[in-house]
């Protein structure tokens, strides 16, 4: 099969995000969302419309580069700006790797499986038409795995510093990436004494005759440290900085991570992806526990088999793979009541392609193009069986979603789309006193920011003290909602309004939320 250009490889990704869009278009309106999509809007909306510090909202909204990447596309439609960009940004991916296979030896075959991954893989339709940030942190997650294979055939200093540019950029979109940094430094090791000119050819003999002799073993060190500090200094660095800049706007270094008005996990992690929440809900047939994470991968990604018979003898590829599910059994064990999402799982069918494309031990794909293709078509079903089966309820809703299409039956319609719309035909005077930190996706569907009162505005104190004086509308969110203890604006503060004389009357509801208006 003859190379395909350039040209032709960025038309297809044109033709993949058209693809996109469409679904996403379809989604949206019809009513189905994300709570991360609709914090971007919310957001970029409150930086056009707000009457807030818009440096603060910027610096303080995480995950940081998929916000102001998102805000980018608000020109278009602001409410649907994180739907476009997602869509944008996995095409975007698939444009990356589909390029990077142009100089293998086969890069045609490779193309037909990236292909068929992108167009029928439950995890990356979901991604591409959520509005979710997953999109950077999969193509920053591919160019800095690139980069490090590129490192480990070159040995230059050019590509391990990419690499940590690449990595700098991951943890500002996705941040528990920060602690991948434990586990890669057996891989530099590794790297750096295979770098070395040492007689012997097994890696323990290797390891053995370096810490025996003293020069070898400075030289070692030295080298390890090295390249671990050109990696991770930087990134490292970086976020001490953002920290520090958290700790002097807000009083918290971990604002960026623990506040729900900078960022909507805060509250995700704590409700809809936490372990009690879906326990009572929901049962998965497969549990997601620590020591069984590397399993749900291998089912997930199964073409890390294909990636096995490619590593013989490149024990840096292994290292990398086995850091990489240390790691997510890590991250099992730090944050043991949330659930990982997908979109850390098909970070492993990227890793798979970073490994085959930048591998020089290509014989054995000769004799697996059938068995590739196999795998893909395994994968894209065992990606079905998983995701249907997940335990994040806003990913079984869009593949709920996405089959209803399929089978022309009628969609699940999101309830805050019915109450947004009621708001939206309102004639309002003074405002509606709202707390964007658990209404921001009726904020974000409404259309516009300018009728709401948030706590970023210097007014809403004000209003949350005397609420007759300077709002026509208060939103409360119902006891049931299973946001409610995360806002200021729920029961006890409507029963304490009333305690001191000030009357409401109801105008819309729904099952987690109440519109009042004041009458005096």
């Amino acid at each position: 099969m003859r190379k395909i250009s350039t040209d032709h490889l960025f038309g297809l990704s044109v033709l993949i995000f058209i693809y996109y869009l469409l679904i996403a278009q379809k989604l949206f309106f019809t009513g189905v969302y994300s709570n991360e999509g609709l914090f971007f809007a919310e957001k970029g909306a409150l930086l056009v419309e707000g009457n807030l510090d818009g440096v603060k909202l910027v610096g303080l909204t995480f995950p940081q580069l998929p916000f102001m990447v998102t805000f980018l596309f608000s020109i278009f439609n602001a409410t649907f700006a994180p739907f476009i960009t997602s869509a944008v940004g996995t095409a975007a991916l698939f444009f990356i790797i589909v390029n990077s296979t142009r100089g293998h030896q086969y890069g045609s075959w490779l193309l037909l499986g990236v292909l068929l991954t992108f167009v029928l893989h439950p995890a990356f339709i979901f991604i591409a038409v959520s509005g979710k940030s997953a999109y950077l942190g999969l193509i920053f997650f591919y160019l800095f795995i690139s980069s490090l294979f590129k490192y480990f055939h070159s040995n230059t200093s050019y590509h391990i510093s990419v690499a940590s540019i690449h990595f700098s950029l991951l943890i500002f979109c996705w941040f528990k990436f920060v602690w991948l940094t434990l586990f890669l430094l057996p891989v530099i090791f590794f790297a750096a004494l295979q770098s070395m000119q040492i007689v012997q050819s097994e890696p323990i003999e290797k390891i053995a005759f370096a810490f025996n002799k003293i020069s070898v073993r400075r030289k070692l060190v030295n080298k390890t440290l090295a390249v671990y500090l050109i990696v991770f200094l930087l990134p490292i660095v970086a976020i001490f900085i953002f920290r520090l800049l958290n700790l002097s706007y807000t009083g918290d270094a971990n604002h960026f991570l623990d506040s729900p008005y900078a960022n909507y996990s805060a509250v995700i992690n704590q409700t809809e992806n936490f372990n009690s929440y879906n326990e009572l809900r929901f049962n998965s047939v497969f549990p997601e526990v620590n020591f069984l994470i590397t399993i749900r991968i291998m089912i997930f990604a199964p073409l890390l088999l294909i990636c096995v018979g490619m590593l013989k003898n490149m024990n840096r590829n292994v290292m990398v793979i086995l850091a990489l599910f240390f790691f997510m059994e890590f991250l099992k064990m730090k944050y043991p009541g949330v659930y990982i999402p997908v979109q850390f799982y098909a970070a492993f069918i990227c890793v798979c392609w970073a490994l085959i494309i930048n591998s020089r031990n290509i014989r054995v794909f000769r004799f697996t193009k059938q068995f590739y293709f196999a795998l893909i078509l395994l994968q894209i079903i065992t990606g079905y069986l998983l995701i249907s089966a997940s335990f994040v309820p806003e990913e079984r809703k869009y593949l709920n979603a996405l089959t209803s299409i399929l089978l022309t039956q009628k969609i699940e319609v999101d309830e805050d789309k019915a109450i947004s719309e009621a708001i939206a035909k309102l004639e309002i005077n003074k405002g509606i006193l709202s707390d964007d930190a658990t209404s921001y996706r009726i904020i974000a569907l409404t259309g516009s920011s300018r009728c709401f009162l948030t706590p970023g505005e210097g007014k809403f104190l004000a209003a949350l003290g005397q609420p007759q004086h300077n709002v026509s509308y208060v939103l409360i969110s119902k006891t049931q909602n299973p946001f409610n203890g995360f806002g200021l604006l729920n029961q006890n503060t409507l029963l304490s309004w009333r305690s001191q004389g000030i009357r409401f009357r109801q105008v819309i509801e729904n099952r987690n939320w109440e519109l009042y208006s004041v009458e005096n």
